[in-house]
C-alpha cells in the first residue's frame, strides 16, 4: 500500500493534468472495502488478519483496519490541502460511514 506522502504524490499528478476537466474528484473510493479485503479477509496482500479467523498467520483484526483508516484519511485530508492551495479551488467534502455489521451499528 502506498503511504500518505505517495498518494498526495499520486493526487497531484492527477490534479496537474485533469484539474482543469474535472468537476467532481473521489480521493478514496468504498475505503471499507479495501479494510475488508486486505485486513479482515486477507484476500490480497498484505493479507494480514486475526488467526482467530483461520486462514491468516499474523495480523490484528481490532487494530489494524483503525490504523489503516486512520492513514488514510490523513492522506485525504492532505490531498485536500492540496488541491486548495495550488487550484485555488473549494472542495466539498462527504464523509459517510455506513456500517455493514451489527457490531458497527453500536459503534455509532
Amino acid at each position: 500500500m502506498v503511504n500518505r506522502d505517495g498518494f498526495v504524490h499520486f493526487a497531484k499528478i492527477y490534479f496537474e493534468y485533469f484539474a482543469d476537466r474535472v468537476k467532481y474528484w473521489i480521493t478514496i473510493n468504498e475505503p471499507t472495502l479495501v479494510l475488508e479485503i486486505y485486513y479482515e479477509r486477507a484476500q490480497y496482500p498484505p493479507s494480514r488478519c486475526s488467526p482467530l479467523l483461520g486462514h491468516c498467520a499474523n495480523g490484528n483484526s481490532d487494530v489494524e483496519p483503525l490504523i489503516v483508516v486512520h492513514n488514510m484519511l490523513l492522506g485525504y485530508a492532505k490531498a485536500a490541502k492540496l488541491y486548495r492551495q495550488r487550484f485555488k479551488a473549494s472542495i466539498a467534502a462527504k464523509l459517510y460511514c455506513h456500517p455493514n455489521r451489527k457490531k458497527n451499528i453500536k459503534m455509532i
